[in-house]
């Protein structure tokens, strides 16, 4: 078995990004051998899938915390199951030209205790980004305002492992069978192609949890209002044929 040191994620506070970042639910569809997700906003489209069994949708009321997103219901979360679905992984690619503008975020939450998941990324040139260069702003616990449907209780932490970055929970003061991370929001997403998030360990100590329900979900910049563009124009316009 490995050794694991815990170091537990500790971040800045995150500014209030709910006028900033634009989170879309994903659709489900299931096709008897595969889940397709996908969302569409101004910044483009993202087209995921997940092979069966593996990660599979998961249809209810998710709640993201406040000073993620105001958008805080998610009806499509994600199921993993610690045994069948070890070493599987659900997959997103964004579209040609999709707006990350000067940084794009993602969140993941929800993490068993003794489970651990690895996040990667491609960018357009089909070359892996080093996500360990994302910064980490900060983790919820459930009784942050806006979440619900899961109880955390523990810390999650990220360590490096190549270009991918393991995100897990490993919480020894709590019982085995229970404990789950809280919501982990990471910055910097910048010209990414395609990203991949994998169960690659479902014990690093014993524990009886079977089943994992994660929330994931990728933020993109909200652009500057066209109207607030035009109507500046327009307001300058007007000042220089009253000078006149």
């Amino acid at each position: 078995m490995r050794a694991y040191v815990v170091v537990a994620i500790v971040g800045l506070a995150a500014n209030q990004a709910s006028a900033q970042w634009d989170y879309k639910d994903w659709s489900a569809t299931f096709t008897s051998t595969a889940w397709l997700y996908g969302n569409t906003s101004s910044a483009g489209v993202i087209t995921g899938s997940s092979n069966h069994p593996g990660f599979m949708a998961a249809p209810g009321s998710w709640g993201v915390p406040t000073a993620i997103t105001t958008n805080n219901m998610f009806t499509n979360g994600f199921q993993v199951h610690g045994t069948n679905g070890l070493n599987s992984y659900v997959e997103f690619d964004f579209s040609a030209g999709y707006g990350w503008g000067t940084g794009g975020r993602l969140f993941i939450g929800n993490i068993h205790n003794y489970y651990e998941y690895t996040l990667s990324a491609w960018d357009f040139s089909n070359n892996q980004i080093d996500v360990n260069n994302w910064l980490t702003l900060n983790e919820w616990q459930s009784s942050a305002p806006g979440t619900v449907g899961y109880f955390s209780t523990s810390p999650t932490s990220r360590s490096a492992v190549g270009l991918s970055s393991r995100f897990y929970v490993y919480d020894s003061t709590v019982n085995k069978d229970f404990g789950q991370g809280g919501v982990v929001l990471v910055d910097g997403l910048v010209n990414v192609k395609r990203i991949r998030l994998a169960l690659t360990n479902s014990a690093l100590a014993p524990n009886a949890q079977q089943v994992d329900f994660i929330l994931f979900n990728v933020g993109t910049p909200v652009p500057a209002p066209a109207s607030a563009t035009v109507l500046g124009a327009a307001a300058g316009l007007m000042l220089r044929r009253r000078r006149r």
